[in-house]
């Protein structure tokens, strides 16, 4: 079955999400992405791309992220996670055939078609904006701008989580 018409399976993703969570002791925002990818032996590179619509790729054989020097700290932080989502979640699918992972041109989140684009970006968000962490903000009575300086993301970001979590009131 090609990986565009396969559908995401986003249980898998909260569950690893979760672990990733509880693994590493994370129990207040921000989550300190460049470092917890870093645990898992992965080392980021930021470097300037030709293409200004690559934010960064995953280079499985160098475990290494490689991130757009370009892109504002927030979209780095998006895109590391994203990169590391497809770590934990594809990377024995992506050994098997190197052929079926491309780096792809950055699109809004929940536009892309290929189920592993649109786990890892459900991985990204999850995992930066934990879904316990939202709902305590939104307790709390935070605006989604607060609440991007709280996580260290874009706006975008806390408004896709809190329309996930059925908290955009």
């Amino acid at each position: 079955m090609s990986s565009v018409f396969k559908k995401p399976n986003y249980h898998l993703v909260k569950d690893k999400v979760e672990e990733v969570i509880k693994d590493n002791f994370i129990a207040n925002p921000p989550i300190d992405i460049r470092n917890l990818v870093q645990n898992y032996g992965l080392q980021i590179t930021f470097a300037l791309f030709n293409n200004h619509d690559i934010s960064g790729f995953l280079d499985i054989s160098g475990k290494s992220i490689w991130v757009n020097a370009n892109d504002a700290p927030t979209r780095q932080n998006f895109t590391i996670a994203h990169e590391f989502g497809h770590w934990l979640l594809h990377k024995e699918e992506i050994e098997a055939d190197p052929k079926s992972y491309k780096v792809l041109f950055r699109q809004p989140l929940g536009v892309n078609t290929d189920y592993r684009e649109k786990e890892a970006n459900a991985f990204a968000a999850n995992l930066l904006v934990p879904a316990k962490m939202l709902k305590i903000c939104r307790i709390a009575k935070f605006n989604s701008m607060q609440m991007s300086v709280l996580f260290d993301v874009s706006e975008d970001v806390i408004n896709y989580r809190l329309l996930q979590e059925g908290l955009n009131d």
